[in-house]
């Protein structure tokens, strides 16, 4: 029988970016392959450094991030690359949204 890696496997994982106030905490998310999940929450509640973490924009303060197993950020992983797409939103003081 195959194993099945997890899509996403963030486990336990603290990100504190000044050692005073973490943003994530104890943070676990199992995304299976195939799944679609959505991140909602208010504004500050840490979904953006999630998903920085995720793609290996940022490195967790302590915990393990592996997506497709391997940890992203690596030159192995292809993360972000080739294996895992990112795009970015921003938002203008206009109210237009730029891509």
């Amino acid at each position: 029988m195959e194993v099945l890696l997890p899509a996403i496997d963030v486990r336990n994982v603290y990100k504190s970016y000044d050692k005073k106030v973490p943003v994530l905490q104890d943070t676990s998310l199992l995304v299976k392959k195939g799944n679609i999940y959505g991140l909602l929450g208010p504004s500050g509640c840490g979904k953006t450094t999630l998903l920085k973490l995720i793609i290996g924009r940022l490195k967790a303060t302590s915990g393990k991030v592996r997506v497709l197993g391997h940890m992203p950020g690596t030159v192995e992983s292809k993360i972000p690359g080739s294996r895992v797409g990112y795009m970015p939103r921003s938002w203008h003081s206009s109210g237009v949204y730029h891509q």
